[in-house]
């Protein structure tokens, strides 16, 4: 899967692992496939690059605003998805919509441990679930500071688009 990508899964890793080694504080989050869908669904979050799965996009975008105050994810990288397999849509109630999100409580029950990047799993594992990740969400950097991996990055023509998509520039 990574060579049909471009390599790009290796560009990410080399990011992660420049980011980790900045002495910046960092949580680095792989979101599972990015779907269109409202947020709400339950979370599982896990580390190890183990993971497969769909995620709303706001559920993500919530995520990282709320890491910025969590320092239970503080040096950590960990992979998020929804509870809800890919064949079924998620769909919130208007009448009934979901509860607020207890995001620590959420936190503490992953057990988030430094130093664990995916590395460490077996092969088969790690090309499996990585396959089914979109993108790696990169928290406490200033573009102007960061690694020569990661500003490389940043210029390419897959970052531009990227942030193009997104309304980031």
């Amino acid at each position: 899967m990574n060579d049909e990508l471009g390599g790009i899964l290796t560009y990410k890793l080399k990011g992660e692992d420049e980011v980790r080694q900045s002495g910046v504080p960092y949580a680095i989050v792989r979101p599972c496939a990015l779907t269109e869908e409202p947020a709400g669904a339950g979370l599982v979050i896990s580390q190890g690059d183990t993971i497969k799965g769909k995620l709303s996009r706001q559920d993500v975008a919530e995520l990282c605003v709320e890491l910025l105050s969590q320092k239970l994810a503080l040096d950590k990288t960990f992979e998020v998805k929804s509870t809800v397999p890919f064949s079924q849509p998620f769909k919130v109630d208007p009448q009934s919509p979901p509860k607020s999100r207890d995001w620590q409580a959420l936190l503490v029950s992953a057990d988030l441990k430094e130093n664990v990047t995916g590395k460490s799993q077996p092969a088969a594992a790690a090309t499996s679930s990585s396959s089914h990740r979109s993108e790696s969400v990169l928290f406490g950097l200033d573009v102007a500071q960061c690694p020569p991996a990661i500003t490389d990055w940043h210029s390419s023509r897959e970052a531009s688009a990227n942030f193009e998509y997104f309304g980031w520039r």
